[in-house]
């Protein structure tokens, strides 16, 4: 018993140094040191990957001071790394780092307020905060900006603006930016439309490692826009997109099987693609996977989970999603049948541009049809799908 004790106290004393020697270590790193400490067991750089270590260490960082520790906290609670993902716990870190002086932690409380995430949706607020960061040098501030002002969000939509701080962001290394740039060349967004400027930025940012420029090289050459077509070429991108995470790309490899470009026709493996651009959260992906469920092509024929996807790609915004949802609810294909929720989806699809939907809507309006009868409202729909091209 005696010998058993003193083992005991052997063990207690051990583990009473180590305890002791990790205080003293971390009393005698600077904040950098420990801001670095963190940084490398976040990434896994030389030691094994640990988001709680990395979370012990980027607190002792943020006791000492550092801001830039402060932002890595919040980016945890962002990604959900090591911890759940709490938006109201990374706005608190964020705030904490700006008031720290790391101005650059502006961008993420701007992205907070321009999605809503735990907080009310404000582009106004959104783009004061990313202006702060912005005046600190962040380049992703400046790509929001940027962004901001193509899309019209919390600001009047101005293409020459827009163009300048995507510049500023590119000039400083955002290979989103770049991408942006491209995006806007691609579509004459208040510059001349050329293709092949729009090649060249997104080549910049896919040699930066931008996925969505990968994505968009292989679509240049999957339509023949500013270069010759060449299917081999576009699934080579596609994939290089793939590997870098794109969902997009996913449903555009599924599209050149489908179709039987450079590939040979094979509806299972282009089902297999939109499966998992679908489940990659591209509602486009989520509503030709479920045109594929709803036919039988390349995978069983289930109306049900057709009805759920087509529901999915309606609530991630794609327009035409809405559209087939609400026929679904309509007839009660795969759903029960709901003609007030059909008209709802039908509207919004309207709303979201889709000239069919604009018509039917009409329809819906004209004869009372899930919907309270309004021949005067019905006209005006029916105008506006004859302006967008539509002819029953």
């Amino acid at each position: 018993m005696k010998r058993f004790l003193c083992m005991l106290l052997t063990i207690s004393l051990i583990l009473g140094v180590f305890a002791c020697c990790a205080l003293a270590e971390s009393e005698a790193l600077s904040a950098e040191e420990m801001l670095a400490k963190g940084i490398q067991f976040e990434e896994g750089d030389g030691v094994e990957q640990d988001y709680a270590l990395a979370m012990e260490w980027y607190l002792k960082a943020a006791e000492a001071g550092s801001g830039e520790a402060m932002k890595h906290i919040a980016n945890l609670y962002f990604y959900g790394k090591g911890v759940e993902t709490d938006y109201v716990k990374m706005l608190e870190w964020d705030i904490k780092a700006v008031e720290a002086g790391y101005l650059a932690a502006g961008r993420g409380i701007g992205y907070l307020y321009q999605y809503g995430l735990g907080v009310e949706q404000d582009y106004t607020l959104a783009m004061e905060w990313y202006l702060k960061a912005a005046e600190a040098g962040d380049s992703g501030a400046m790509h929001n900006i940027g962004y901001m002002y193509i899309f019209g969000l919390g600001v009047e939509q101005d293409y020459t603006l827009a163009m300048e701080w995507l510049l500023k962001a590119a000039e400083a290394g955002d290979s989103g930016a770049m991408t942006n740039i491209g995006y806007m060349y691609e579509y004459g967004l208040g510059v001349e439309q050329d293709y092949t400027l729009a090649m060249e930025w997104y080549l910049k940012a896919a040699e930066a490692g931008e996925a969505m420029a990968m994505n968009n090289i292989g679509t240049f050459y999957h339509s023949g826009h500013g270069v010759n077509r060449d299917y081999a070429l576009a699934m080579e991108w596609y994939r290089k997109a793939v590997d870098a995470g794109n969902a997009n790309a996913m449903k555009n490899i599924g599209i050149l099987y489908y179709e039987g470009k450079g590939v040979s026709k094979d509806y299972k493996k282009a089902a297999e693609w939109y499966r998992k651009s679908a489940e990659g959260g591209f509602a486009e992906g989520m509503y030709r996977y479920a045109q594929m469920l709803e036919k039988g092509e390349g995978v069983q024929k289930d109306l049900k989970a057709a009805a759920e996807w087509y529901r999915k790609s309606a609530e991630g915004g794609f327009a035409e999603g809405m559209y087939r949802y609400a026929q679904m609810l309509e007839k009660g294909k795969g759903v029960q049948k709901d003609l007030k929720a059909a008209a709802e989806w039908y509207r919004k699809s309207a709303e979201g541009g889709f000239a069919k939907a604009m018509y039917r809507y009409a329809q819906m309006l004209e004869k009372g049809q899930g919907v309270s009868k309004n021949p005067d409202l019905a006209k005006e729909w029916y105008a506006k799908a004859e302006e967008a091209g539509y002819k029953p």
